[in-house]
């Protein structure tokens, strides 16, 4: 973005195809626009699946109308599991730091919590998203704001059953959110060896309980040495394969396969050239989360 460099594979070109099956990255697109409608009290099912089926996001006909069922389907197993998440209001807020100012507004707050609900599975990079505006909403009720909430309830879909996650309050949060926009403002000056998925693999590796480093998997690099001091045999090796090859369905690719990634550490190996700075960015991203903890069910 800084560069305002796009890549081929960046081209939206509309295809002319007629689909008969949305692809999986379709359907969640289609569960988030039911799942949108639905939180803020405005869906209309018969319009809305007429609606799809007239812009192309669902195939024609009869077919259409049973793949729109069985998403609505999937977005109600969430709707149940979290009735106070609907009618949920956005807070404007405004935070003053250090030679910056952050302003919007903050979705999905009810009461004394805000929701972050996804009607699919949930990947490294919208744990990311929900732990960073957590920590923006606990930095403006820290600043003054007085309707912000201090928990954030996380909430997604695993084989049709509903999961939970609540971010707990953040302490010094004003401070923890200045530190996340000084890092920001130097990934403008060049590229940060930080990564969405190996980062949360990190994160994972680091809040459980210690456990036996995992035997590397054919076709991967052996993990680089652990200078004393620094992070458990695991956790390093666990985030450098995350790094390099896809570990969770639906990835898309190790971290080291996005075409952006590959251009900006062309000829470097992050996860063991820069892997200070990689640990000391994660560490200043989750650490209050590492030793706050959370509730899941």
């Amino acid at each position: 973005r800084v560069l305002r460099i796009s890549l081929g594979n960046d081209d939206d070109t509309l295809a002319d195809d007629e689909i008969f099956a949305p692809s999986h990255m379709e359907q969640g697109g289609i569960r988030s626009r039911m799942l949108s409608t639905a939180l803020a009290g405005e869906r209309d099912v018969e319009r809305e699946q007429r609606r799809m089926l007239a812009d192309g996001s669902l195939p024609p006909h009869d077919l259409g109308a049973a793949w729109h069922e069985g998403l609505a389907a999937d977005v109600a197993v969430v709707l149940e599991s979290v009735p106070g998440a609907i009618g949920a209001r956005a807070v404007p807020f405004t935070i003053d730091g250090d030679a910056w100012r952050l302003k919007g507004r903050l979705v999905g707050v009810n009461g004394g919590e805000r929701y972050v609900v996804r009607a699919g599975g949930i990947r490294a990079e919208h744990w990311i998203r929900a732990w960073v505006e957590h920590v923006a909403m606990c930095a403006a009720r820290e600043a003054g704001v007085d309707d912000m909430p201090t928990t954030t309830v996380v909430v997604w879909r695993v084989q049709d059953k509903p999961k939970r996650e609540v971010l707990p309050p953040v302490t010094d949060a004003l401070g923890l959110l200045d530190r996340l926009v000084h890092a920001a403002k130097a990934g403008l000056e060049g590229p940060l060896p930080f990564f969405a998925q190996a980062g949360w693999t990190w994160h994972n590796a680091i809040k459980a309980k210690p456990k036996k480093a995992a035997k590397p998997k054919k076709g991967a690099s052996a993990p680089p040495p652990v200078q004393e001091g620094g992070v458990p045999d695991d956790a390093r090796w666990e985030a450098t394969l995350c790094y390099e090859k896809e570990t969770t369905p639906f990835a898309g690719g190790g971290d080291c396969e996005d075409p952006y990634v590959a251009l900006c550490f062309r000829g470097v190996d992050p996860m063991a050239d820069r892997w200070g700075e990689f640990e000391r960015l994660a560490v200043t991203l989750f650490g209050a989360w590492r030793w706050a903890g959370g509730d899941e069910g």
